[in-house]
């Protein structure tokens, strides 16, 4: 722990943000119990081998997304953790949420890429090595915007901030100027109706035409919690449209 951390434990006690364990942010503990070790479809739940979208809920969402990846259910420790970095401002959260962001990943496309692209990891832990991936060209990675005044009234992108920690880990390029939120609409938690939420976010995002999407071969979509995918869905289209080929989904929590 640095010196600065162990200072402000000391005027400030920080505890886990499931558990409540002291001068832990999010602890061992809590982490593992909440990863899920699988993947199905984010739409139907059908369990299959790497998280793709099936067929028939491609067609039914009219989803341009082929795979969508999170690392647990929006529950207990987990959606505790989530609710610590997005509301209660604890932007240390993006860390070990992140870690999880990571491990999911590395668990789906370790064993279908060239083994010298990635490193073996297990649970991430302070003990365990997590030596970052060598830079790979096949993918980029954009954090899901938030519009500009909602990310001025929160002070910042809890989304950006766990690409940023995912990119880290991973040395997979972060692009933060391609896509845009231009249109202000109500946040996806307050739609209760599953109806509205596929249309809450219709026409709201753009992409930067000074960024080509094209010349990547995989765009990793990085958000906190997705439902029903409608956020990820809106985003995607636009990024499709922009020419975009493969796009995925990486979320910490499905759920909510």
């Amino acid at each position: 722990m640095r010196l600065l951390d162990k200072v402000l434990d000391l005027i400030i006690p920080r505890k886990c943000a499931g558990c409540g364990k002291p001068s832990e942010v999010f602890c061992e503990s809590c982490a593992s119990t909440s990863y899920t070790p699988r993947v199905a479809c984010l739409f139907c739940g059908q369990r299959n081998h790497a998280g793709e979208v099936c067929a028939a809920c491609k067609r039914r969402s009219e989803t341009p997304l082929y795979r969508v990846l999170w690392a647990g259910r929006y529950d207990d420790e987990l959606k505790k953790a989530v609710w610590a970095l997005k509301y209660e401002k604890r932007k240390e959260m993006a860390k070990p949420l992140s870690e999880l962001l990571a491990r999911k990943f590395f668990e789906v496309y370790e064993g279908s890429l060239p083994a010298e692209q990635f490193a073996r990891h297990g649970y991430f832990s302070k003990q365990q090595d997590m030596r970052a991936l060598k830079s790979d060209t096949s993918f980029a990675v954009i954090p899901i915007p938030l519009h500009f005044k909602k990310e001025y009234e929160r002070g910042f992108n809890q989304a950006e901030l766990l690409a940023r920690e995912f990119c880290k880990i991973t040395s997979i390029p972060l692009l933060t100027s391609v896509l845009k939120k231009t249109k202000e609409t109500q946040e996806q938690v307050k739609v209760e109706n599953k109806e509205l939420r596929l249309t809450n976010l219709e026409n709201a995002f753009s992409v930067s035409l000074s960024n080509p999407v094209a010349k990547w071969p995989t765009i990793i979509l990085i958000d906190d919690v997705s439902t029903t995918g409608a956020t990820l869905t809106h985003a995607g289209n636009a990024l499709k449209e922009a020419g975009a080929k493969n796009i995925i989904g990486l979320v910490v929590a499905h759920g909510g």
